[in-house]
C-alpha cells in the first residue's frame, strides 16, 4: 500500500469515526434533552398548574345542580327561558354554564281546553314529563308556563323532586321591590285568571290582583297567540306596551307578566315584574348558588 492511499485510508476512517461520534451524541443528547426536559416539564405541569386546576373545577361543578325543564308550553317560551339563563349566568367557558336538560314537549294537551274538561287532563302527561326528568338525574324540576301551574299537584304527586314554583317567585318578586303597592295588574291568559292561580298567591300576603277588562284581556290573547304563530315583530311589542300602560292607569303601578308568551315581547323597565325573569333568579340561586 503505498503512502498516499495509506493517507486516504486514515482520512476516511478518521472523517467517519467521527461522523459516527457526532451523530451518535448529537442523538443521545437529543434524547436525553427530549426525555429531561419535556418528562420534567409535563411532570411540573400536571402536578404544580393544571392538576390542581382540574381538581378545583371538577369540585365545583359537582356542586351544581341539574335542572330539569318541563317545556314545549310554548316552545318559544321554552327557548327564552334558556336564553335567558345563558345570558345571566356569569361564564368564561362552555362549563361555567348551569346544565340543563329540557323536555320541549309540544304535544302537552292544550291547557285552556284541558282546564274546561273538554279534553284529557294536561296533568297526566306533565307528571310523566316529570317522572323521565327524575330518573335521567335532575335534582329539581321548573316549568315555563303559567297556566301548567294549575297541574302542579299531579306533577308534585308523581315526583320527590323539588318544584320552582313560579308564580310563588313572582309573588316574592313583587314583595321585595314593591313592598308598598296594595294592588298589582295581572296580564295573562284567561284560564290563569279564572284559576286564580295569581290572585290566591297574592291575596295570602295582602295584596289584590287585578285582571284587566275582557276588551283588554282580547288584547292580551291576541298578542300570545301571534307569539304562538312565530311572529314576535316590533308592531306586537309596542302593541303590548301600549296595553300595559293602560293597564297601569289609576291606582294600578305595577304589572305582572303572567303569560310566557308575553315574557318573550314584553318591555322592561320600572313597575314591570316578569314571572319568567322571577323563575330565571330561582335557577341560579338553586343551580349555582347566584344571588340576583
Amino acid at each position: 500500500m503505498t503512502e498516499d492511499n495509506v493517507d486516504r485510508r486514515a482520512q476516511g476512517m478518521t472523517e467517519g469515526h467521527a461522523d459516527r461520534r457526532t451523530k451518535e451524541m448529537t442523538e443521545g443528547h437529543a434524547d436525553r434533552r427530549a426525555q429531561g426536559v419535556t418528562g420534567e416539564y409535563v411532570d411540573r405541569r400536571a402536578q404544580g398548574g393544571t392538576g390542581g386546576h382540574v381538581d378545583r373545577r371538577a369540585e365545583e361543578m359537582a356542586k351544581e345542580k341539574i335542572v330539569g325543564i318541563l317545556g314545549g308550553m310554548g316552545p318559544e317560551a321554552t327557548v327564552e327561558l334558556m336564553t335567558r339563563i345563558i345570558n345571566r349566568t356569569p361564564a368564561g367557558r362552555d362549563s361555567d354554564h348551569i346544565r340543563c336538560v329540557v323536555d320541549q314537549n309540544a304535544k302537552v294537551p292544550n291547557r285552556i281546553r284541558s282546564i274546561a274538561g273538554q279534553i284529557p287532563s294536561a296533568g297526566v302527561v306533565l307528571a310523566d314529563m316529570a317522572q323521565r326528568l327524575e330518573r335521567y338525574g335532575v335534582d329539581f324540576l321548573c316549568m315555563p308556563c303559567n297556566t301548567a301551574h294549575y297541574y302542579l299537584p299531579d306533577i308534585r304527586k308523581a315526583t320527590t323532586l323539588p318544584f320552582i314554583d313560579m308564580i310563588t317567585c313572582t309573588t316574592e318578586e313583587v314583595l321585595k321591590h314593591y313592598p308598598n303597592e296594595k294592588k298589582v295588574a295581572i296580564a295573562s291568559t284567561v284560564p290563569t285568571r279564572d284559576t286564580l292561580l295569581y290572585k290566591d298567591h297574592f291575596a295570602e300576603v295582602g295584596i289584590e290582583a287585578v285582571h284587566p277588562s275582557a276588551a283588554i284581556q282580547e288584547k292580551l290573547l291576541g298578542i300570545i297567540s301571534s307569539v304562538k304563530a312565530g311572529d314576535m315583530s316590533l308592531e306586537i311589542r309596542n302593541e303590548l306596551r301600549d296595553i300595559m300602560d293602560e293597564m297601569r292607569e289609576g291606582d294600578l303601578r305595577v304589572v305582572v307578566i303572567a303569560c310566557t308568551e308575553l315574557s318573550v315581547v314584553c318591555p322592561h323597565g320600572e313597575g314591570i315584574v316578569d314571572a319568567l325573569d322571577c323563575l330565571v333568579d330561582e335557577i341560579l340561586r338553586r343551580a349555582k348558588g347566584i344571588e340576583v
